[in-house]
C-alpha cells in the first residue's frame, strides 16, 4: 500500500520521493499511517467515513488562512495529503498572552459558516439529532469517565435542560478545536488541523478551545469568556458548563494532573 500511495504522490504533485527520508509519525492507532515528506507535506490514511467528512471540511474551509491546506488526496487509496506546518504543538508550549490567544480562537471560529444539514452532530454520522440530543450523548458518554468520583456532577444536565429550549444555528464547525490540534506557526499565529467535523453552533468550538488547556482558562474569568460573542447570555452560561463538564471528564482520563482545575471551575461557578 505504501508503495502505491508514494507513486500516486509522485504523480500528483510532480516530485520524486526518497523513501528513506520519510519521517513516520505514530499516532497511536495501529491502522493509520502518517508520514512527512520533505517538511513540505503531510500524509494520512484514513477511513472511508474520515474521507468522507474530511473532503467536506477542507472543500468548505479551503480559504480560511488559519486553516491547514488539504493538497491532494485518494479515495481508492485512502490517503490525505495536507501542507506540513512547521511549528511547535500549542499544548506543549508556555502561553504569554492568555487573552491574546482566546481572541485569536475567537478570530478563528467567526469564520465558520453555516451549513445546511438534517440535524446535529457528527457529520455524516448524526443524522435529525437535536442540539440537545448531541450534547447529551457527549455528556453521556463523557460522564462514564468521572461517574465513580465521589462529587455530584448531576448539575451538568440542568445546563442541558437550559439549552434545550433554546435553537441553535447550525455551521459546519471543527468539533475538536483543541490546543492539541493546534500548531504554533513561524509567526506565532494559530494554525488548526485535525479537524471531527460537527454540525453545530460555533460557541461550542470557541469553549471547547478555552477549555482544552487549563493555561487558556485558570486565570481567565466567567465572564470576560461569556462576553464573547452575541446571545442570550442563560444560554451561552449553560453551553459553557457542558463544554467544561465534557473537558472535565477527557482531561480525568488524560492528563489527571490538571483535573482539579476543571473540578474548581465546574463545581465552584463565577456569579
Amino acid at each position: 500500500m505504501l508503495d502505491e500511495i508514494i507513486k500516486d504522490l509522485e504523480g500528483k504533485l510532480k516530485i520524486t520521493i526518497n523513501k528513506e527520508k520519510i519521517v513516520y509519525y505514530n499516532e497511536g492507532t495501529t491502522d493509520s499511517l502518517v508520514f512527512s515528506i520533505d517538511d513540505k507535506y503531510l500524509v494520512k490514511t484514513v477511513s472511508e467515513q474520515t474521507m468522507k467528512t474530511q473532503l467536506e471540511y477542507f472543500r468548505v474551509y479551503k480559504r480560511i488562512e488559519r486553516i491547514q491546506k488539504l493538497i491532494c488526496h485518494n479515495r481508492k487509496l485512502g490517503y490525505l495529503c495536507f501542507e506540513f506546518i512547521k511549528g511547535t504543538k500549542f499544548k506543549d508550549v508556555a502561553i504569554p498572552d492568555v487573552m491574546g490567544t482566546i481572541e485569536q480562537c475567537f478570530g478563528i471560529v467567526t469564520n465558520w459558516k453555516k451549513y445546511k444539514y438534517d440535524g446535529y452532530g457528527y457529520l455524516y454520522e448524526d443524522h435529525k439529532k437535536s442540539w440537545y440530543q448531541f450534547l447529551k450523548d457527549e455528556v453521556d458518554y463523557s460522564y462514564k469517565a468521572v461517574n465513580n468520583l465521589n462529587y455530584d456532577f448531576s448539575r451538568v444536565y440542568d445546563y442541558l435542560e437550559i439549552v434545550k429550549k433554546y435553537d441553535a444555528p447550525k455551521y459546519l464547525i471543527h468539533g475538536d478545536f483543541g490546543t492539541h490540534n493546534f500548531i504554533i506557526d513561524e509567526e506565532n499565529l494559530v494554525r488548526v488541523i485535525d479537524p471531527m467535523p460537527v454540525v453545530g453552533d460555533i460557541l461550542y468550538d470557541f469553549y471547547f478551545a478555552i477549555f482544552s488547556n487549563v493555561k487558556l482558562f485558570r486565570n481567565v474569568r466567567e465572564t470576560m469568556i461569556l462576553d464573547f460573542l452575541p446571545g442570550d447570555r442563560e444560554y451561552k452560561k449553560a453551553l459553557m458548563n457542558v463544554v467544561i463538564f465534557i473537558r472535565m471528564c477527557r482531561c480525568y482520563v488524560h492528563h489527571p494532573d490538571d483535573f482539579d482545575v476543571y473540578l474548581a471551575w465546574f463545581l465552584d461557578r463565577d456569579e
